[in-house]
C-alpha cells in the first residue's frame, strides 16, 4: 500500500494518519468487540467498505437503521482534527501531547485517553431475599417534591429541550428482568458534582402505563474510557461504586402521549448522594430490574445526527469547460469513528483535482490574507478560503468527480470540530496558473454523543452488548 502524502503546514492543527488496515478495521461503536461479534455478544457492526448495521433485540424496539458508505478506499487517511485552543483543555486533563504528526499505524493516538487502573475489590452479592425483606417498600416516582430546590443537570445538555431520534426500552420496558450501564463521558461535566436523583424522561408522544418494578440503582466513576467500554459489567465499575437506589419496588408513572420531548418524569431520590469527579472517568449508572411486568415503558435516547454544508468565502471560477468547481461532503452524518467522504465535483475529466482541508478560513496566512484572490499567482478571480493545513490529489473521472475518504478519529473529543475544505482542479488554458478553485465549505463533527451502555436480559449475565454513542436522556437533580 502506497500511503498518500499529505503536506502540513507549520501552523496546521490537522493531522492525517494513513492506516494499512482501514477495511480490516470496525469504526465507532463496538470498534475492538470484533470477538465478541464472532460470539454473537455485540450486534452493532460498522465497517468502513460494508454497509453500516445497526440492530438490536426485537423487544427492545431501538434503532434499527443502516447506511451504506460506498466507495471507501481500503487506504483511506485516518482524519485528526482539533485546535489547540478549543481541545487545550481537555488534552492537558488527559496528559495528551498536542503536537501535530504524521502518525503510522501503531502509534499513539492523538486523542488516546490515559490509562486508568481498575479496581480489584470484590463485590459482595446482594442477598435477594434479605433485600425483599427490608426493602418491600412501594416508593413512587412522584414522592421526590424535597428535592424539587434543587438544582437539575441534563445529560447529555444537547438533549435538555431536543427529543432524543430513536426510543429504547430498556431497562424498564422488556417485560424481563434487565441489566444496563448508562454512560456519559467526563466532558459534559464542567465541576464536580453531587448528584441526589435522577430522572427519566419517555419517548416523545408515546404512552406509557404505569407500572412497578423491582429495581436497584448504582453510581460509580467507570475507569474505562467511552470508546473502551467492556463487555464486561464487572469491567465498567468504579472503585467509588454507591448504591444510590438499595432493592425497591420502584412505581413507575404513567405518561400520556402529550409532548414532543415530554417532560421529565419526576426524580428517583437517592438514599445516599453520590459525588463525581469528572477528572477521575465518566460517570455510569447501573440500573438493575429484578423483576417487572409485561407492558412496554420507553424512553428517550440520543442516536444520530445531521451535518449539513455550510458555504463560506467567494465563489467558484470556471473552468474552460464553462462550469465552476464544485466540492461537497458526501456524508450526511460526520460522526467520530466513522467514515467521512468529501468530493470534488465538475472538474473536466481526467484532469488533476485536490482537496485541500484547513482550520480557520478568514486572517493572516504563509503571507496572505484569507480569502486570498490569487490573482498575485495568476489565477484573478479565484480565490484561497483555508489555510492549507493538508492537501490531496486525485484524477478526475468521466463525470469530472474525484472522491477523496477519510476516517474520523474514533474519540469522542472531536466532536464538535469544524472539517474545512476546499477544492481545485488543474486546469492549463483557464489562466496562467492553471488551477480554477472552489468555494469552501465546512461540516461539523455532530456525533455520536459522548454516551455509551452495556445492557444485557436478565440479572445473571457476566457480559452484556456494548453500544457506543446510544444512551438515555436523563436528567440528575444535584447539591
Amino acid at each position: 500500500m502506497k500511503a498518500r502524502q499529505a503536506r502540513l503546514s507549520g501552523r496546521s492543527t490537522i493531522a492525517a494518519e494513513f492506516w494499512s488496515e482501514a477495511r480490516h478495521r470496525q469504526f465507532g461503536v463496538d470498534g475492538p468487540q470484533r470477538f465478541e461479534d464472532a460470539l454473537g455478544k455485540s450486534w452493532m457492526h460498522v465497517w468502513g467498505d460494508h454497509q453500516a448495521i445497526v440492530a438490536t433485540d426485537p423487544e427492545e424496539r431501538g434503532p434499527r437503521r443502516g447506511q451504506v458508505v460506498d466507495g471507501i478506499d481500503p487506504n483511506a487517511e485516518l482524519l485528526q482534527v482539533c485546535t489547540q485552543r478549543f481541545h487545550r483543555r481537555r488534552l492537558a486533563e488527559q496528559q495528551q501531547d498536542s503536537g501535530l504528526a504524521i502518525v503510522g499505524m501503531g502509534q499513539a493516538a492523538l486523542f488516546r485517553p490515559a490509562r486508568r487502573r481498575r479496581s480489584s475489590r470484590v463485590r459482595r452479592p446482594v442477598d435477594a431475599h434479605d433485600a425483599m425483606a427490608k426493602q418491600h417498600l412501594g416508593i413512587s416516582l412522584l414522592f421526590a417534591s424535597s428535592l424539587l430546590a434543587q438544582g437539575v443537570l441534563t445529560l447529555p445538555p444537547s438533549h435538555a429541550s431536543n427529543e432524543g431520534t430513536s426510543s429504547t426500552n430498556v431497562p424498564f420496558g422488556r417485560s424481563t428482568p434487565t441489566r444496563v450501564q448508562y454512560v456519559w463521558d467526563a466532558m459534559l461535566f464542567s465541576a464536580p458534582v453531587v448528584l441526589t436523583g435522577v430522572s427519566l424522561r419517555l419517548d416523545g408522544n408515546a404512552a406509557a402505563a404505569a407500572k412497578i418494578v423491582d429495581c436497584e440503582l448504582r453510581l460509580s466513576t467507570t475507569p474505562n474510557s467511552l470508546v473502551n467500554l467492556n463487555v464486561n459489567f464487572a469491567a465498567n465499575r468504579g472503585a467509588d461504586e454507591t448504591v444510590v437506589v438499595p432493592r425497591q419496588l420502584l412505581q413507575l408513572p404513567a405518561g400520556p402521549a402529550a409532548a414532543t420531548p415530554s417532560p421529565f418524569l419526576p426524580p428517583i431520590p437517592f438514599t445516599t448522594p453520590f459525588s463525581y469527579q469528572p477528572a477521575n472517568g465518566g460517570l455510569l449508572l447501573e440500573i438493575v430490574v429484578f423483576g417487572q411486568p409485561p407492558g412496554s415503558y420507553s424512553i428517550d435516547v440520543t442516536w444520530v445526527c445531521n451535518s449539513p454544508e455550510v458555504p463560506f468565502g467567494p465563489a467558484a471560477c470556471v473552468g474552460t469547460n464553462g462550469l465552476p468547481v464544485r466540492v461537497e461532503s458526501s456524508t450526511t452524518q460526520v460522526i467520530w469513528g466513522r467514515p467521512w467522504v468529501a468530493r470534488v465535483l465538475d472538474a473536466s475529466p481526467g484532469s488533476f483535482v485536490v482537496l485541500a482541508l484547513g482550520t480557520f478560513e478568514a486572517g493572516p496566512w504563509a503571507g496572505m490574507l484569507l480569502p486570498q484572490d490569487l490573482v498575485i499567482l495568476g489565477a484573478p478571480g479565484c480565490f484561497l478560503s483555508i489555510d492549507l493545513a493538508g492537501t490531496w490529489i486525485s484524477i478526475a473521472a468521466g463525470d469530472g468527480s474525484a472522491a477523496f475518504p477519510f476516517l474520523v478519529p474514533n474519540s469522542p473529543y472531536v466532536l464538535g470540530e469544524w472539517i474545512r475544505f476546499q477544492g481545485g482542479a488543474f486546469d492549463a488554458a483557464a489562466n496562467p496558473l492553471g488551477l480554477v478553485t472552489s468555494q469552501a465549505r465546512k461540516v461539523q463533527v455532530c456525533g455520536w454523543e459522548p454516551v455509551g451502555r452495556v445492557w444485557s436480559s436478565g440479572v445473571g449475565a457476566t457480559f452484556g452488548t456494548r453500544e457506543v454513542g446510544l444512551g438515555a436522556v436523563v436528567r440528575f437533580t444535584t447539591q
